[in-house]
C-alpha cells in the first residue's frame, strides 16, 4: 500500500512540473534563412532552443519579419529578439549575452559586368576596400539588418548610400540588373555565399568585391520586459551547457552539411526543399 501510495505521488509530481515547466516567448526572425526561417526552423533557432532546454526551459518561438523582431525587444514587448548584433544605439534597451549565437561577415557584392572595383580576373578579392567605392554609390541593404561599423562610417560621411529592402535575394537580383552598384550580404559556413547566389539566381553574375569585416550576432534581451533579465541569465546558463557538452558543436556540423547539400541540389537544378524540416532531428 505504502509503495502504492508513494509511486502515485512520485506521478503526480511529475505530470505538475511537466504542466508547470517553465515557458519563455522570444521573437525569431522569418527570412534568414539558413539561420532562421518562415517554418521556425534554422541553426540560430535550433541553438536558442537547445540552450534552453539544457536549464529545463522551453523556448517558444514566434516567428516574424525582423524589422518587428527588433522593434519589439526595444520596445520591451517581448524578453528576446534574435539574431541581433550590438550597435550604440541599442545600449540603453537591449542587452546582450556572454557568447555570440554565431559570427558572420559582411561583403560587397558587384555586378561582375559593371564592377565598382576593377581587378586582374583571379585577383583576390581581399585587394579591395571600401575606400575603393566612388562616392555616393548605392549599397544595397536589408530593412533593420545591422552591418559592420565601417559601413556605417561610409554612409554617415556620404560615402555610399544604403537602400534597404525586405531580403538579401531580392537586393543580389536588383544587383544582377544594374538596379544597385553593390549589395551587402551577410554569411558564414551556414549560410554559405555560393547558396545565396545560386538561389536568387545570379550565379555568373555577381561576385565578391571585397570585404566590409566580421558580426557577432546575437539574441537580444529586452532590458524593459520583465522577463527579459532572467530570460538572458538562463540563456548564458543554456549555451555554456552546450558548448561543453558538445550539443553545440553538433548542431552547427548539422546546418554545415545542410547548406553544402542544399547548394549541390541547386547547382544540379533537382527541386529545392520547401523547407528545412526534414532535415531535423
Amino acid at each position: 500500500m505504502y509503495s502504492r501510495l508513494l509511486i502515485w505521488i512520485t506521478l503526480l509530481l511529475f505530470s505538475y512540473s511537466g504542466v508547470h515547466a517553465e515557458t519563455i516567448e522570444l521573437a525569431a526572425e522569418d527570412d534568414a534563412a539558413p539561420w532562421s526561417q518562415k517554418d521556425g526552423s534554422g541553426y540560430a533557432n535550433e541553438v536558442v532552443v537547445a540552450a534552453y532546454k539544457a536549464v529545463g526551459i522551453d523556448a517558444k518561438l514566434l516567428v516574424m519579419p525582423y524589422a518587428r523582431c527588433k522593434h519589439m525587444v526595444v520596445e520591451g514587448e517581448i524578453a528576446g529578439c534574435f539574431s541581433m548584433a550590438k550597435l550604440p544605439e541599442l545600449e540603453k534597451t537591449v542587452a546582450f549575452p556572454d557568447t555570440p549565437l554565431f559570427v558572420c561577415y559582411s561583403d560587397y557584392f558587384q555586378n561582375v559586368n559593371k564592377p565598382i572595383v576593377a581587378r586582374p580576373v583571379g585577383a583576390p578579392t581581399t585587394t579591395a576596400t571600401a575606400a575603393s567605392l566612388p562616392k555616393g554609390s548605392r549599397v544595397g541593404a536589408v530593412e533593420g539588418y545591422e552591418y559592420p561599423a565601417a559601413v556605417y562610417a561610409m554612409k554617415d560621411a556620404g560615402a555610399i548610400v544604403m537602400e534597404n529592402c525586405a531580403s538579401e535575394e531580392l537586393n543580389l537580383k536588383k544587383l544582377a540588373e544594374s538596379h544597385l552598384d553593390a549589395a551587402l550580404i551577410n554569411y558564414n559556413e551556414t549560410k554559405p555565399e555560393e547558396f545565396l547566389m545560386i538561389k536568387a539566381g545570379v550565379t555568373g553574375k555577381v561576385e565578391v568585391a571585397f570585404h566590409a569585416g566580421a558580426i557577432d550576432v546575437f539574441i537580444g534581451f529586452s532590458r524593459k520586459h520583465a522577463q527579459g533579465p532572467r530570460a538572458l541569465e538562463k540563456y548564458n546558463a543554456g549555451m555554456k551547457l552546450i558548448s561543453e557538452d558538445g550539443t553545440l558543436k553538433a548542431i552547427e556540423k548539422k546546418w554545415v552539411e545542410i547548406a553544402r547539400k542544399d547548394s549541390e541540389q541547386l547547382k544540379n537544378k533537382s527541386p529545392a526543399p520547401a523547407d528545412q524540416k526534414a532535415a531535423q532531428p
